[in-house]
């Protein structure tokens, strides 16, 4: 049976904020346009993690499915929302039906639905809660399934906490650079993979604290699955960041 209480992540974080707004539309919404166009293929799909969408009394939000519908990015049948949590899930399956909602741990469940061939994605949103050293973790494991498995163009949004909010010390303050050069220590990113340049920072809120956010963009070509290239000279450093104050 699915938990009844409401998760603490429900009550603590403002999904619907603006500052959270403005960060998918910078990320997801804009960048896209630019670089792919208007809206996905109609035989794509937009994975996420999903998040709750609704309020600490359960009524609705326009959280991330609102915002990338009413930009025209996807039709409700290309969502892909997953989480952890059961109550999330079932609460957002109530009031949202005919949108894809999952159950699982977010690599598992992109995993399996590779495996039986029904893992088609345009967008990869790992909106992250978590610092450089372990959310690149978690990042290698995406890359690692996509490299291996899957062929076609894709853009995926990285998301990490650079700045501890609740312990405040230069060891667990980290910039862009740091976690791209974290990344590239665990894992051996193929050619296929470009990074956009400019990065994006804001600051994240919460109802209990405040942290500092960023956004480190993907972009990968098609390539063979079976024939990954690798430059040993490749350069994917950020040459800069558009810093967005919100703090």
């Amino acid at each position: 049976m699915p938990n009844s209480k409401v998760p603490n992540y429900v009550l603590a974080s403002p999904w619907d904020c603006e500052i959270k707004q403005e960060a998918r539309q910078a990320t997801i919404v804009k960048l896209y346009h630019k670089v792919f166009g208007d809206s996905i293929p109609k035989d794509k799909q937009y994975w996420t993690m999903a998040g709750a969408h609704f309020d600490k009394d359960g009524q609705p939000l326009i959280g991330e499915l609102g915002q990338i519908l009413n930009n025209d990015l996807i039709i409700k049948t290309q969502y892909y929302g997953v989480d952890r949590e059961l109550s999330i899930i079932e609460k957002n399956k109530q009031l949202f039906p005919s949108v894809n909602w999952i159950h699982g741990d977010f690599v598992e469940v992109m995993t399996e639905h590779c495996v039986k061939g029904s893992f088609n994605p345009a967008i990869i949103n790992y909106d992250g809660v978590m610092q450089p050293k372990y959310g690149t973790k978690y990042l290698k494991l995406i890359l690692r399934l996509i490299d291996y498995n899957y062929e076609d163009v894709v853009m995926l949004i990285s998301n990490f906490v650079l700045v501890n909010p609740y312990r405040k010390c230069e060891m667990l303050s980290y910039t862009i650079e740091d976690t791209l050069n974290q990344l590239m220590k665990i894992y051996t990113i193929p050619d296929h993979w470009s990074v956009v340049p400019h990065a994006y920072e804001y600051g994240g809120f919460s109802h209990t604290s405040r942290s500092q956010m960023g956004v480190i963009v993907f972009i990968k070509r098609k390539h063979n699955i079976k024939k990954l290239q690798f430059s040993k000279t490749r350069d994917l450093g950020i040459k800069d960041s558009y810093v967005k104050h919100l703090i």
